[in-house]
This record gives C-alpha cells, structure tokens and sequence, in this order.
C-alpha cells in the first residue's frame, strides 16, 4: 500500500550507509485490486509523492514497461518529486514446460530480464528522457560495458 511504502522509506531516513531509495512501483497495489502502481500515472504520483513527504534521501521510482505510455508515467513522478527515474522493471513474460503442458511458474506470469529486452529498455529509456527534466537511470537487458555506455 501507499503506507507501507512511505513507512520504510521513513524507517530507511537517516540510517547511515543509505544515501537514496530506488522504489519500485511495479509492485501491485492490493487494496486497488492488485493494479500495480506504475502503470497509472495518478496512482505513481500518489506513491512518490508519499515517500517523498516520508524522507530526505533522494528518491530514485523505478518504472514498469509494462504500461502504455511510460513517458507519462514518468512526467508524473517527477511532478510529485521523484528526483530521477529507473527504467525499466522487468517485462511480463511466460515460460511453458512442454513436458507438462503447464506454465513453469506458479504465477503463469514472471518477469522477463536479461538480453532480450535490451531494445524495449533502449527505446523507453529514450521516451522517458525526452519527457522529463530529472536524470534517467537506464537498466534492462545489459550484459556487458558497452551495452552500459
């Protein structure tokens, strides 16, 4: 919930060794039905905006692909002062074991990481940088230094 997240972002404030927090808003938001945070721009402005009000470190949200307009989502947490963004999160994805005609995972559904969502996290990382005035922190599908460069 929104409290829980301004919670630990207040329990983290001033313990030493921590100098920012990374949220991340892709975790679903269960008194909403399970929605997850990042994927509606009310919704992630409320968040930031709550841990924000529950801190002094920087607040870095780590944003979702898995939205229609990340730009969006972005130009609303930093509006209610998120002071950079991560992107992105891992994509939803599936695995199907043949051998049992059943999904892998226990939850249908998990998160794809790893080289292949390199050009999702390149194109998004592009959006999200032409939208908004905060620094961006691109992550996602790199393996070696010059994916990072």
């Amino acid at each position: 919930t929104i409290d829980d997240y301004a919670k630990v972002a207040g329990e983290l404030d001033g313990v030493a060794g921590i100098s920012a927090i990374e949220v991340n808003i892709s975790c679903p938001n269960i008194k909403a039905g399970g929605v997850e945070f990042g994927t509606n721009p009310k919704s992630a402005a409320e968040v930031t905006a709550a841990i924000k009000s529950a801190t002094s470190l920087p607040i870095l949200a780590k944003l979702t692909p898995n939205t229609d307009d990340i730009a969006k989502i972005a130009m609303a947490v930093a509006e209610a002062g998120a002071d950079a963004v991560t992107v992105i999160n891992t994509i939803r994805g599936m695995a199907i074991n043949i051998a049992k005609r059943k999904p892998f995972l226990g939850n249908v559904v998990g998160g794809l990481s790893g080289p292949a969502i390199k050009p999702v996290a390149l194109y998004m990382v592009y959006q999200v940088a032409g939208a908004v005035d905060v620094p961006v922190v691109g992550c996602g599908g790199i393996t070696t230094a010059s994916d990072a460069i």
